[in-house]
């Protein structure tokens, strides 16, 4: 296992443990709950603050609406 992969793997652990995550029992591969935890992350990051009304006037500028 490369050091990244085993970085991820220990995290991801890690969270299991702590209740963030489940693991499929017959896969042994994590569950799409990650997605909702790293989106809820997400939205705190600064950047995202920053970047959103640009994106929002970029949005208006296409005539697509921001996700």
């Amino acid at each position: 296992m490369s050091g990244e992969t085993g970085h991820y793997t220990r995290t991801l652990e890690t969270l299991e443990h702590n209740g963030f995550v489940e693991r499929d029992e017959e896969t042994g591969r994590f569950g799409v709950e990650i997605i909702a935890l790293a989106s809820r992350l997400l939205a705190e990051l600064a950047v995202v603050r920053v970047a959103r009304p640009y994106l929002e006037g970029l949005a208006g500028s296409t005539r697509k609406r921001p996700r």
